[in-house]
C-alpha cells in the first residue's frame, strides 16, 4: 500500500493483519510442538546411526560377509533422516535483509511491512 503521511495506512493494515497475526500464532504453537517432536526424532535417529556404525565396525573383525547387510540397513537409516519442520511466518516486521532472506528460505510466503525511513 502506497499513500502519503497521514492516509490511515496503519489502520488498513492493523485491520487487514488481524486475523492473519492470530493463525500465525495458531502456527507459531504448533511449530514448538512439532520442533519439540522433531528433536526427540532427531536423537533417536543419531543414536540408531551410532548403533549400526558399532555393528559395522565390530563386523569388520568378527562378520565380515555381514557388512552388506549392515550397510543396507545404515543407508535405510540415513535416508530416513528427520527433517526440520519449516517455521511458519507470514509477517516480517523491522527485519534485516539477511534475515529477511533466511527466513524467506524456511517459510517462502509473508508480507514485508516497508516504511519510508528504510530508503526503499
Amino acid at each position: 500500500m502506497v499513500a502519503e503521511s497521514g492516509e490511515r495506512k496503519s489502520t488498513v493494515d492493523a485491520i487487514f493483519r488481524r486475523d492473519l497475526q492470530e493463525l500465525e500464532a495458531r502456527w507459531m504453537a504448533e511449530h514448538d510442538g512439532a520442533q519439540h517432536q522433531n528433536a526427540a526424532q532427531v536423537i533417536a535417529w543419531n543414536e540408531q546411526v551410532k548403533g549400526l556404525k558399532a555393528e559395522i565396525r565390530r563386523a569388520a573383525v568378527r562378520r565380515p560377509e555381514s557388512i552388506q547387510e549392515l550397510q543396507r540397513q545404515l543407508e535405510r537409516v540415513l535416508a530416513g533422516r528427520p527433517v526440520k519442520p519449516a517455521q511458519p511466518r507470514l509477517f516480517y516486521d523491522d527485519i534485516s535483509p539477511r534475515a529477511l532472506l533466511e527466513g524467506m528460505q524456511q517459510w517462502p510466503a509473508g508480507e514485508c511491512f516497508l516504511q519510508k525511513g528504510l530508503g526503499i
